[in-house]
């Protein structure tokens, strides 16, 4: 197996174990909301079982007065039942309550670790790229226009120190320029196809391992068309030197 396909393989675990992490953060939360229902649902039921008890220990003195008068045991089954009912209801909500503690308990661990997760896939979707033959091509191209440009910023350097003018307009100078817009004018001045393409590619390796990057066409610079010949008045000593 190549080290690319190793590579490959190691994201689509990342990404398997990132989509587990998810499924098991979002069953908790979904499960925190039903639990908050239930708590809910049993403190309207103890209500409810309370009032009925009150209503039957209200309604059973006449029960008491008839027996009495009959002379037979007083029918009590109504208060136990309700007596049930409400305890009932009360073991319900306590457990409801439990589990809603419990749940929220596990959720931060459970949402550590899907952030750990994310934080693995964005790494291995790093170390495809870095270790693919694309973006080699791509930091080859990169410094080959390095030296290009700063070769040429050189030229032009010298050549206006000897009074030789040119109308070219820096958008950005790797060399000397350190403010902090050198990084917004350099995406601005890029090719903006080729950029996007290593975006989305990006983009891509982080939910799915078999996302093809750029092809080592799109890394190389769009065509330049050749520049008239600019003719200027010969010195007669000290063009090329250097003050």
């Amino acid at each position: 197996m190549s080290m690319t396909s190793e590579t490959r393989q190691h994201l689509a675990d990342a990404i398997a174990k990132e989509h587990a992490a998810r499924e098991t953060q979002q069953a908790t939360r979904q499960a925190i909301d039903m639990a908050r229902t239930r708590c809910q649902e049993m403190r309207d039921a103890v209500e409810a079982a309370e009032n009925a008890l009150t209503t039957a220990r209200k309604t059973d003195p006449d029960e008491l007065i008839s027996a009495a008068k009959e002379g037979r045991a007083p029918a009590t089954a109504q208060i136990n039942q309700q007596r049930y009912a409400l305890a009932a209801a009360r073991d319900e909500l306590e457990a409801a309550e439990q589990t809603l503690v419990e749940l929220k308990t596990r959720l931060p661990d459970y949402e550590g670790r899907l952030a750990a997760a994310k934080s693995s896939t964005n790494q291995t979707a790093s170390q495809v790229i870095q270790s693919s033959p694309e973006w080699a091509a791509l930091i080859e191209t990169t410094r080959h226009h390095e030296q290009e440009l700063g070769t040429c910023y050189a030229i032009m350097d010298v050549l206006t120190k000897e009074g030789v003018y040119h109308s070219i307009k820096r958008k950005f100078d790797p060399a000397g320029d350190g403010d902090l817009g050198a990084g917004k004018r350099m995406r601005e001045a890029a090719d903006q196809e080729r950029l996007s393409a290593w975006v989305q590619a990006m983009k891509g390796l982080q939910a799915d391992a078999e996302t093809p990057l750029p092809s080592s066409e799109s890394s190389q610079p769009s065509s330049v068309p050749a520049q008239p010949e600019i003719k200027t008045p010969r010195q007669k000593r000290g063009l090329f030197s250097v003050k």
